[in-house]
């Protein structure tokens, strides 16, 4: 009656100390939601900005640098600011379960939607903007910051690339006219 009484108390405290410890799948895959929120959260940021600026630079109808510096730099700044939040971000471990389709899906949509939009706004003024010197200087850093932005969703959320390049096909040729072959070639396009 004693070895009874003992063994299940043990039984019921191995189950205790069982359920609480979080298995590791679970752990990784907890972590690559999070992660998946996080990206998803930082391109939303960036969207907001992108949302916000683009329709102000394509209103321009006296392209000044008074009149589109301030806004190119809103850009690029918001996307350096992007590229910075997205670093900081530590990638799942390699164990880590896959991310999910409906993320992946997500972050792509929403790189393609930022990038299209600074293709389609920037690509007729083009001209215009790389006449004025600042402006000009701004426009170079826009292939790097994008490509790093890429490179650390890649990074965090494998396969996610893959996806974006299957949607930017009406916008290639202009992503390649602003000069954004790297990020062309990052997206194997």
């Amino acid at each position: 009656m004693f070895f009874t009484r003992i063994a299940a108390v043990f039984a019921i405290g191995s189950t205790l100390f069982a359920a609480a410890a979080p298995t590791p799948c679970a752990r990784d895959l907890e972590v690559e939601v999070e992660v998946e929120v996080e990206v998803s959260d930082i391109l939303n940021d960036l969207l907001d900005v992108t949302s916000s600026v683009l329709p102000q630079l394509s209103a321009v109808t006296d392209i000044t640098e008074g009149t589109v510096l301030p806004l190119v730099q809103k850009l690029t700044d918001a996307l350096q600011t992007a590229s910075d939040d997205l670093a900081g971000l530590s990638a799942p471990s390699s164990g880590a379960a896959l991310a999910s389709r409906d993320g992946q899906e997500e972050v792509a949509q929403l790189l393609n939607t930022i990038l299209s939009d600074v293709g389609n706004t920037l690509n007729p003024i083009l001209g215009d903007l790389q006449k004025i010197p600042a402006v000009a200087e701004l426009l170079k850093t826009l292939s790097p910051v994008l490509h790093t932005v890429l490179g650390a969703v890649e990074a965090l959320l494998p396969g996610v690339l893959a996806l974006v390049s299957g949607l930017l096909g009406p916008v290639v040729d202009v992503l390649h006219d602003l000069g954004l072959g790297g990020v062309l070639g990052l997206l194997g396009l």
